[in-house]
């Protein structure tokens, strides 16, 4: 178990933000097929009207079964997820195509809808997929007016003009938008941090550190748990640490504090956890280490930390204990880091400078 920043995953990556999309994309449909039903219904003398209400019958049906598609398994990250709605765009600017076509083609007022993929893709994916979307929409646009003999130059680059504006100011949109988010998402890692690090040594504090400490132990006591997991926990106090701050002032001590943290963090595994409990206080948390392991670990940071000189020298005092999966999570366990406690204060006691794993 690694302590970690968010990852940064981009909103628009999320599942939840792809449900959220699809919804959205039913109702443009709906909203689309309303508009071209308000127009058939206002225009009955136009031609080809009983193969426009064919058209508007086959595309609501097909908008309401694509609502009822298992959204969930056939997105599964942000790639599949653009390929669904660039699909989907596509399968919407083809039956507004189909429509414009029976309609009259360049004559066709519902030339009007092709920019509604273009702002839709503008509010649910990237500048990629908005450019995609717009370029198709511009190039099925223009073909309406040879597949019905009413092609106009003017007309034609009119129609062209049309979805690739929507697609530029979309772009925008949706740049301002995604910058928006990485500026949000910025200070929620920052706030998080904030709640979670101690602000000197850039350590897990007392508080984040013990909430770790208890989900493993419940992991640890857990059905779930591996048969020979271990957890143990490493308590590392600064020898005469008051002296530091009386000799040499707050500033020299503050220092020393934040070298001690990363003599710690370069002597301990990638997974393990370390924190400031207190004070002089600090902690490690190890998963799976085996106890030879866990007294050399100790060991390394006490030796590492008794070869600094800058601000100046100083030692530890370090105690351990370790506990092993199946246990009863309020028993043996629950009581590792006490025992790491205690053997700390028998190092102190013993002379200090020195590594006192307890007997568990």
């Amino acid at each position: 178990m690694v302590l970690q920043s968010p990852s940064g995953t981009d909103l628009r990556s999320t599942h939840g933000h792809w449900r959220r999309a699809i919804i959205l994309g039913v109702r443009l449909a709906l909203t689309t097929i309303v508009a071209v039903v308000v127009y058939a219904a206002l225009t009955p003398d136009r031609p080809g009207r009983v193969w426009l209400w064919v058209t508007i019958g086959v595309a609501s049906v097909v908008a309401a079964g694509l609502r009822l598609l298992p959204w969930n398994r056939l997105i599964q990250d942000g790639a599949s997820a653009v390929r669904v709605t660039v699909a989907w765009l596509g399968i919407l600017a083809g039956a507004i195509t189909v429509a414009c076509v029976i309609d009259g083609g360049f004559q066709s007022p519902l030339q009007v809808l092709y920019p509604l993929p273009v702002v839709y893709a503008a509010v649910v994916a990237r500048t990629r997929a908005v450019v995609t979307v717009g370029g198709v929409a511009s190039l099925l646009s223009v073909m309406t007016g040879p597949l019905t003999g009413t092609f106009d130059p003017g007309t034609a680059a009119l129609l062209v003009a049309s979805p690739l504006l929507a697609a530029a100011v979309g772009s925008a949109i949706a740049e301002g938008y995604a910058q928006q988010h990485r500026t949000l998402r910025n200070l929620t890692v920052q706030l998080g941090d904030l709640a979670r690090l101690d602000s000197l040594t850039r350590c897990l504090n007392h508080g984040a550190f013990h909430q770790e400490l208890a989900q493993a132990v419940d992991a640890l006591g857990g059905d779930g748990a591996e048969p020979g997991t271990s957890l143990s926990v490493l308590v590392v106090d600064i020898d005469h640490f008051k002296r530091v701050n009386d000799t040499h002032g707050h500033p020299v001590g503050d220092r020393a504090l934040v070298a001690v943290a990363e003599a710690m963090r370069s002597a301990v595994r990638p997974g393990d956890v370390v924190a400031r409990t207190g004070g002089e206080e600090f902690a490690v948390l190890m998963y799976g280490a085996e106890a030879d392991h866990v007294q050399e670990v100790g060991e390394r940071i006490r030796r590492r930390i008794s070869e600094i000189d800058d601000p100046v020298r100083i030692t530890v005092s370090v105690g351990a204990a370790s506990t092993a999966a199946g246990v009863d999570r309020g028993g043996v366990a629950g009581r590792v880091f006490d025992e790491a406690d205690r053997a700390l204060y028998a190092a102190k006691h013993a002379g200090r400078d020195r590594l006192v794993v307890a007997d568990t």
